[in-house]
């Protein structure tokens, strides 16, 4: 498949008219139809703004290897897609972590609350030795 065969295949892909593509990529109309009979080759700036504009390399519209040889450059779309799917995984993922988190913590809050040590003896009821305390006078001590 010839350049000139390519450029017509990727802009009808993208669903491009001819006035279209060289809007997009500043050029005028009679450029793209001269590129697309193989009257004219693509300048290298021409060529770099064709290769990002339909996700292809530079390489696959110069060379003149068959559709079945194109290795795409991967979609940017594709890509933004992914990772946002992978960010909302990952932010879900997240979400059920610390929902499990505070759901162990009530818990355990609650039996801590729950439980009553067996030696615990209330202050009103304890014994105080206050009265019976005596001291005497002699506070001095020898060293």
């Amino acid at each position: 498949m010839t350049t000139a065969e390519k450029l017509v295949r990727l802009r009808n892909e993208k669903g491009l008219s001819q006035l279209q593509l060289a809007e997009e990529i500043n050029v005028s109309r009679q450029a793209i139809s001269r590129w697309e009979v193989g009257l004219a080759v693509p300048s290298r700036e021409k060529l770099k703004a064709l290769s990002e504009l339909y996700h292809v390399s530079m390489d696959y519209l110069l060379s003149d290897k068959e559709a079945e040889d194109v290795q795409k450059v991967s979609e940017p779309e594709d890509e933004a897609k992914e990772k946002s799917s992978n960010h909302l995984r990952v932010g879900l993922i997240a979400c059920v972590v610390v929902i499990l988190l505070i759901v162990v913590g009530a818990m355990l809050l609650h039996l801590h609350n729950t439980h009553e040590p067996q030696n615990e003896v209330p202050i009103s009821e304890m014994e105080t030795e206050e009265d019976d305390v005596v001291f005497s006078g002699d506070f001095s001590v020898d060293w």
